[in-house]
């Protein structure tokens, strides 16, 4: 299947895919993959759908403009697409969303239409708008871990990386690593 746009429903379909961690060869799936939380993260990892029709790429980006970048993009030959990311920023990160809503704005986002999410929030791919332009806050969709940043300022990384898995239907078991600095 070639896929070059989603919508909102075809993307959230995906994100509920099932999925397996690849080794680094690219066909073999992982029994468990091991994440090391550390400053300077960056690593992309190679996922496939369970009935093969699917590959995806889940990166995870940690650097100092965000506390730490988890994205979801769906590889079709030479590109990728994005359908889902989620970026635990500072309280003063401010995302703009589009000030038009057109028809292909699910329900669920259009409150959202023009405003400035502030804080952490989630992107959503929209049909008809560049890739991941639509964000709405962490506190209003179902993910569990909405902030990484304690009372005391410490930063838990693992618990977001094992969360996004969560959310993305990883079936392979994710040990996610925290190192204390």
């Amino acid at each position: 299947m070639t896929v070059t746009e989603f919508t909102f429903k075809q993307a959230k379909d995906l994100i509920a895919t099932p999925k397996v961690v690849l080794e680094s060869d690219g066909k073999t799936a992982c029994s468990f993959k091991q994440i090391d939380c550390i400053p300077g993260l960056r690593e992309n990892i190679i996922l496939r759908s369970i009935d093969a029709e699917f590959f995806f790429v889940w990166t995870i980006n940690r650097s100092a403009k965000e506390l730490i970048k988890l994205s979801l993009h769906v590889l079709e030959k030479d590109s990728h697409i994005g359908i889902f990311r989620v970026d635990y920023v500072s309280d003063e990160s401010i995302h703009h969303n589009p000030t038009i809503s057109t028809e292909n704005v699910p329900d669920e986002l259009k409150p959202f239409t023009g405003k400035d999410i502030i804080g952490p929030h989630a992107h959503f791919n929209v049909l008809g708008y560049k890739t991941l332009q639509w964000a709405v806050p962490l506190e209003d969709i179902d993910f569990k871990v909405k902030s990484i940043v304690d009372s005391l300022s410490n930063i838990d990384i693992a618990s977001a990386i094992k969360c996004f898995a969560k959310y993305i239907n990883v079936t392979t078991p994710i040990v996610a690593q925290q190192y204390i600095i």
